[in-house]
């Protein structure tokens, strides 16, 4: 029973998202929501290989992701209390898509993990990141303990690093995977 209730609320997520359609006048995308709920990676109990793959909302398997199915789902996530953990991977986000990503942190209160690999982030990408991270000292920063971004053409690594060793008192990052980016 656990599983159906899961697969239709995802903390209201559905909902949310039809509500942020709505409310931004973009098309809702059926395809999509199937996608979502029923994508095998949102595993009802952590792996032992990755205990942060329960409650995630992987991003990767959805097809032609546009800049607007990004803004209604970064909506959708920012108040969400269901996922701790979002993964793109392989899809390459515009820095309207990405602005999406960067706005909904300022809000969300329940993501650990983040990975981006191979999005097509550049040096712009990071400066938004960091920004949010500023903008909002008690909503992600809070709970983010992994934060993965591989495999981007960052030119400025150190740039991040830089403004997350400022933010000690307000990240509880325990991994910061960089690699092949820069």
């Amino acid at each position: 029973v656990f599983d159906d209730e899961k697969k239709i609320s995802f903390g209201n997520f559905v909902r949310t998202y039809r509500a942020a359609c709505a409310y931004l006048s973009i098309p809702l995308r059926e395809d999509l929501i199937w996608d979502i709920t029923h994508n095998p990676t949102n595993a009802i109990q952590p792996s032992e290989e990755d205990p942060y793959s329960f409650a995630e909302l992987n991003l990767s398997y959805v097809e032609e992701l546009t800049n607007n199915d990004m803004k209604t789902l970064m909506l959708s996530l920012r108040f969400n209390p269901f996922f701790t953990s979002l993964v793109i991977r392989d899809v390459v986000l515009s820095r309207d898509g990405f602005a999406a990503v960067s706005d909904m942190l300022r809000y969300n209160s329940t993501l650990k993990r983040i990975v981006l690999v191979n999005n097509g982030l550049g040096k712009d990408h990071i400066a938004a990141l960091s920004d949010s991270f500023n903008a909002a000292p008690g909503a992600i920063n809070r709970k983010l303990e992994v934060l993965e971004i591989r495999n981007n053409e960052i030119d400025n690594v150190s740039f991040l690093v830089k403004h997350l060793d400022g933010q000690k008192r307000n990240v509880a990052l325990t991994t910061l995977d960089l690699s092949q980016s820069g």
